[in-house]
């Protein structure tokens, strides 16, 4: 599966816990350096998802706080 593919159907919660273990994983010295380098690859590809599902989260809020305060100043 490619990062793009794994970017539509991962949540945020899945991405920070793929996250971890692979940061859990590049703590071992041992591992051979190409391990290491697509370890690291695919820890980028899930901190972008990570950023991308909180970006999203945020217009959420945000859309839903500017209708909030539009709908307090019509309200007498």
């Amino acid at each position: 599966m490619n990062p793009q593919e794994i970017n539509t159907k991962i949540s945020f919660e899945e991405a920070i816990q793929k996250l971890e273990s692979v940061i859990d994983s590049l703590n071992n010295p041992a591992e051979p350096l190409q391990k290491l380098l697509d370890l690291y690859e695919e820890g980028v590809n899930y901190l972008n998802i990570c950023k991308q599902r909180l970006s999203e989260a945020e217009a959420k809020v945000s859309i839903l706080d500017q209708k909030l305060q539009e709908q307090n100043q019509t309200e007498p």
